[in-house]
Formats: C-alpha cells, sequence, structure tokens
C-alpha cells in the first residue's frame, strides 16, 4: 500500500539546507525534500541527484534511482536513513560520518583550475564583489538569500551577521530586488 507522504514545493521555498544533518549526514535532508518534490513534479529548478548529491552517494555507495523509488513508498526522514544504511555499499563508522559531513561543510574549491571556474561562474550569478565566499555551502547560503522571494535587506542582513560574513549593499539590492525563486 502507498503511504501519503508530506512533499515540500520547491516552485515556492527551497528545500533543506545542505547543511541540515539527518543521521549525521549532511546533503541528506536536502537530497529527501529533492527527490519528493521531484516525484509530485514539484521541484522547481532542483535536480534530484545533482552534483552536491552525488557526494554523499560516493561516499556511502548506494543507488540513487533505488532511493527514489524508497521515496515513492512513502517513507519518512527516519525510515528512509534506516533504508540508506541498510544499502549503502560502504558503511561508516559514525567517527567517519561526522569527519566527512565536518569536511563537506568546509570543502573549498580547492586548487583545480576547472573547480575555480565553476566556483566564480556559480558565484558571479549573485555578486560580482563578494570576496569572501570560499566554500559551497557559503554560496549557497548566498544563493538561497538571493533568491528566496520573502527575503528582505534585514533578513539577509541578520543571516550574514550570524555567520560572520561580511554584508555587501549589491547582495542587499539584490535580495530586495527578488520577485521569486530564480534557482539556478
Amino acid at each position: 500500500m502507498k503511504r501519503q507522504f508530506r512533499c515540500p514545493d520547491l516552485t515556492r521555498r527551497p528545500p533543506r539546507g545542505f547543511r541540515v544533518r539527518l543521521g549525521g549526514f549532511v546533503i541528506l535532508a536536502q537530497m529527501l525534500d529533492k527527490g519528493r518534490a521531484t516525484l509530485a513534479k514539484k521541484n522547481g529548478k532542483y535536480r534530484y541527484n545533482c552534483t552536491s548529491d552525488q557526494h554523499l552517494v560516493h561516499f556511502l555507495g548506494f543507488d540513487p534511482v533505488a532511493m527514489l523509488k524508497e521515496l515513492a513508498s512513502g517513507k519518512t526522514d527516519g525510515e528512509m536513513l534506516e533504508w540508506l544504511l541498510c544499502h549503502s555499499e560502504t558503511p561508516r563508522d559514525p567517527w567517519e560520518i561526522e569527519a566527512w559531513s565536518a569536511f563537506m561543510q568546509k570543502h573549498t574549491i580547492g586548487g583545480k583550475a576547472k573547480s575555480l571556474a565553476l566556483f566564480t561562474e556559480y558565484l558571479n550569478q549573485y555578486s560580482k564583489t563578494r570576496a569572501d565566499i570560499e566554500t559551497w555551502v557559503e554560496i549557497q547560503r548566498v544563493r538561497r538569500a538571493v533568491t528566496r522571494s520573502d527575503t528582505t535587506a534585514a533578513t539577509l542582513c541578520s543571516l550574514h551577521q550570524r555567520s560572520g560574513c561580511r554584508v555587501r549593499q549589491e547582495v542587499l539590492e539584490k535580495a530586495s530586488e527578488s520577485s521569486g525563486p530564480q534557482i539556478p
């Protein structure tokens, strides 16, 4: 029997953040949101099993297509976590999960020219002057803040002050001009 599940509408709001942990894993909660929204055809411009999702797929060694089939059965986050741990080709100890998640949160672009070019191109969609953005997580936070239709200059300022980032007028102006989700 197929259960009804609560599906996020990613055409109206973004999925849970990259750093939201489920079972200690970063990326997983966001991946589940995108998967559920994809099944309901409410994923907007968010892609299930995208490049950032692939970091988790490779770390644990599971089949993202099989995960999507399990999501279709209406499993909760807890049940999906249990499924994931049972179907991972590379079982991980809690210390490995913590170390990997901490690394992913601080993951920088490294020295690869291709990564640098991709990072710069992506960041330039939101700001051409932000020199303080150094990790993929930070760039995702800026993207979410700039593209959310309900973002105001005050909430964006508060967000950046809490994270220790510098706030630039260009980002504030872009956020206040935003007229709806415009996810790349």
